[in-house]
């Protein structure tokens, strides 16, 4: 077989024909076939994402003292899902085993230091027999049947993650428990002047999200028992059920979209 011209292109060589004089033989190049995806990875990560359809619904916006603040679009693949018991049970309880703590082992003989020889001799001295002074019948030794480190974690996939958080979300706007305010800026960083706004908007039992939380909304949510304040990043399926109201800024559904509108 001869080199080809083309890189990557495959060679065969036909013999030469009798009726044909022996002429010499002909080259014929086959050209390589085409990757069967040409797609780059950025693409694929673009249709990949693509792949969750949504449509979009205005929604009232509010600021924190009741003013009409507009509305702003909410995607039904966040905001309008099928209520998934399943599903939130299985995150739920994925959370609470990751959050339970491990037990504490404690040494066994064999982990106990100490003990390497004989304490005694087996026979001539009156007492009774012993192997090591880190038998667990001795004072010091090792535990019998202690207990033994142990994580109670388990893994859950990433899409039903995602679906469980949506899922939760629209479980709080079908029963009318979702609120959209503008932003969190507050003037004072005192828990009676929120406590005040708390009292109007009725918000007795909330979850704030945010992209990004001022540090005077902070401040003054760090004593109050029943509001909670986490940031987009940190939105989770328990913090969402454990709490009745679910407050969200605009950047906090800006978030959201990005994160959430993915498989």
């Amino acid at each position: 077989m001869r080199r080809a011209a083309v890189w990557g292109a495959r060679v065969m060589c036909s013999a030469a024909s009798p009726a044909a004089g022996g002429g010499e033989r002909k080259v014929v190049v086959v050209p390589k076939p085409a990757a069967p995806h040409t797609v780059s990875r950025v693409q694929e990560e673009k249709r990949r994402r693509e792949k969750v359809a949504t449509n979009y619904a205005e929604y009232p916006v509010v600021s924190l003292s009741g003013e009409a603040k507009g509305s702003i679009e909410l995607a039904s693949a966040v905001f309008e899902m099928p209520l998934r018991k399943d599903l939130l049970q299985r995150v739920v309880l994925w959370q609470q085993a990751r959050k339970r703590p491990d037990a504490i082992p404690v040494k066994r003989r064999g982990e106990v230091s100490g003990g390497g020889r004989k304490p005694w001799h087996q026979k001539g001295s009156g007492r009774a027999r012993h192997g090591s002074i880190r038998s667990p019948l001795w004072r010091g030794g090792g535990k019998a049947h202690g207990r033994r480190a142990k994580s109670w974690a388990f893994d859950m996939p990433k899409k039903v993650r995602r679906l469980a958080l949506r899922t939760a979300i629209s479980a709080r706007m079908q029963e009318g428990r979702l609120v959209i305010v503008e932003d969190l800026d507050i003037e004072d960083h005192k828990t009676s002047l929120l406590q005040g706004v708390l009292d109007r908007n009725g918000w007795d039992s909330a979850l704030v999200i945010s992209e990004a939380v001022p540090d005077n909304f902070k401040l003054a949510c760090s004593n109050i028992a029943t509001v909670d304040v986490l940031p987009a990043l940190g939105a989770n399926v328990y913090s969402i059920l454990k709490r009745r109201q679910l407050v969200i800024s605009r950047s906090g559904v800006d978030y959201l979209h990005k994160f959430l509108l993915r498989l």
